[in-house]
């Protein structure tokens, strides 16, 4: 069950110049890297097979960071127009929680490996060619918890031990 709290979150977080404050702010220290007029919707849910069964995964807001080039284009007289391609620069999904969640990043994880998981499904040669490239996805933790977060920030921070030597690959 949705509660309200969480609706008014997504509400005032899905407004493009909040968002790009909310980004700039943590990821950026407060310069106006993200300008709101280059961030556009994204799909937030995902699906995935575990288990043999077929599962979910739902972020609460999610926007592409974009932009738009011009591509000369040809048509049959040979006469070359420019017309604007939009190219993703990158995902961004912003998650609140209320209360601590102490497996966190692997929820992140989980998120931004079925937004990767998209881009690779592209076409069937979509990583085929040297050139071939994915544009980068981050997932943003917003906690509103009236107490100090005291969960994970980290995956290696979620995982049970493992010998030291593993350390570098994780």
């Amino acid at each position: 069950m949705v509660h309200q709290k969480d609706l008014t979150e997504k509400y005032l977080e899905a407004y493009p110049d909040v968002f790009a404050d909310i980004v700039n702010g943590l990821l950026f220290r407060g310069k106006p890297v993200i300008d709101p007029v280059f961030l556009a919707e994204a799909e937030t849910s995902g699906i995935y097979k575990c288990d043999n069964e077929i599962h979910e995964t739902r972020r609460d807001i999610a926007k592409y960071i974009q932009t738009t080039i011009p591509t000369e284009c040809n048509t049959e007289g040979n006469i070359s127009y420019t017309e604007e391609t939009i190219l993703k620069i990158c995902l961004i999904g912003l998650e609140n929680q209320t209360s601590v969640f102490y497996l966190m990043p692997a929820r992140c994880m989980e998120y931004d490996a079925a937004s990767y998981r998209k881009q690779l499904n592209t076409s069937a040669n979509f990583g085929k060619r040297k050139s071939d490239r994915i544009y980068p996805v981050r997932t943003l933790v917003l906690y509103f918890g009236e107490k100090k977060w005291t969960g994970p920030l980290h995956l290696k921070d979620c995982l049970t031990d493992y010998p030291s030597g593993l350390e570098p690959y994780i």
